[in-house]
């Protein structure tokens, strides 16, 4: 049990969106914009304006493959002062459906995971070993505890309810699959035990990797080279740290009847505290330097994400210190992230 609690709750490593403002000036405006998208797009004073939101319209379907690589490395006492390598690629396949959308513009969507595919391996001292998990192969590999939630998850209906900036407010309708990972457990999980799933693997974890696909867009328009920005806290390993995204829309680009926005990202990362100190141990953080850099290319018309591409950077050497010894330990993280648009179906009509 305790394998599958510390796995769904770290295995997760992605950067997710959040919430943006972008200030603007009031100015003069031609309301005589025509053509495609023109209810999105307008021009005044030589500048083009974008109402950049999500659009999407009743009962169209998308899917969309995202994969997330992770490369790190770790040397300390740990693994015998000798640098460890570490690879992991997850894959995601998935189908959305928009169910409803009320007057505020919140969209209901059904969504279900089609296929879930993990890639792992491990390199020291020229010695590698890996592990691949294919949720649509049965092998010896899939019954592994590690990945009981996503056999669980696998072609299981659930529902997300989204703003029109892109931000992801709800994901429920999780009952079956919480069904499938206590049978899969035995069925003889304690009340406590079937919490601690829950927020191992609840509908926060999901929401982590779908976020990805949503670029959260401010309420206000957005012009050619404006920037809007959005810092928010949390924690890396145990130092508290900001992080600062700012995005630039570089260009508009039109293709057939579709608009597709070209978004610069930019990610800073700010530690708060380099000393920690938890449970009689110190930490100190010695080294670090953080970075990202990522773009997005979303279709106006559709109102959804065609492409999306961040990749980040964090090195880190770090301290312990604790009954009169001390460690250290050197750590780097490479994450890179892509988004995809697969298919996207517009509802049929009489």
């Amino acid at each position: 049990m305790s394998n599958f609690i510390r796995t769904g709750k770290y295995i997760f490593i992605f950067l997710t969106a959040t919430l943006l403002f972008l200030q603007s000036c009031d100015e003069k405006v031609n309301n005589n914009t025509s053509g495609k998208n023109s209810d999105l797009i307008r021009e005044a004073n030589g500048k083009t304006y974008v109402n950049a939101k999500y659009n999407p319209e009743l009962n169209s379907k998308f899917s969309y493959k995202i994969i997330a690589e992770t490369s790190s490395s770790d040397k300390s006492p740990a693994t015998n002062n000798q640098e460890m390598k570490s690879r992991q690629t997850m894959t995601y396949y998935y189908t959305q459906e928009v169910e409803s959308i009320d007057n505020e513009g919140i969209i209901t969507m059904k969504m279900s995971f089609d296929s879930i595919q993990v890639l792992s391996a491990a390199e020291m001292n020229d010695s590698t070993i890996t592990e691949l998990y294919n949720s649509n192969v049965k092998d010896s590999i899939y019954n592994l505890p590690d990945f009981i939630q996503y056999n669980a998850l696998i072609n299981q209906r659930f529902y997300l309810r989204i703003d029109k900036t892109g931000d992801i407010l709800d994901v429920y309708g999780l009952e079956k699959v919480y069904e499938n990972i206590y049978k899969a457990l035995g069925d003889t999980l304690s009340e406590q035990d079937k919490s601690l799933v829950k927020e191992s693997f609840g509908k926060e974890s999901i929401k982590g990797i779908i976020q990805n696909q949503f670029q959260i867009f401010p309420q206000t328009e957005i012009t050619i080279d404006s920037a809007w920005t959005r810092s928010y806290e949390t924690n890396l390993l145990v130092f508290p740290v900001r992080n600062n995204l700012s995005y630039t829309l570089l260009e508009i680009n039109e293709e057939g009847d579709q608009s597709i926005l070209k978004i610069k990202a930019d990610l800073g990362i700010d530690f708060l505290n380099k000393e920690i100190n938890e449970e009689g141990a110190k930490y100190t953080l010695t080294k670090s330097d953080a970075s990202g850099t990522g773009e997005v290319l979303f279709d106006l018309k559709s109102g959804w994400i065609v492409k999306k591409n961040t990749q980040t950077t964090i090195e880190m050497e770090a301290k312990l210190s604790a009954r009169g010894q001390s460690v250290t330990s050197v750590q780097k993280l490479t994450t890179n992230l892509t988004v995809e648009r697969l298919q996207h179906e517009e509802p049929k009509t009489d």
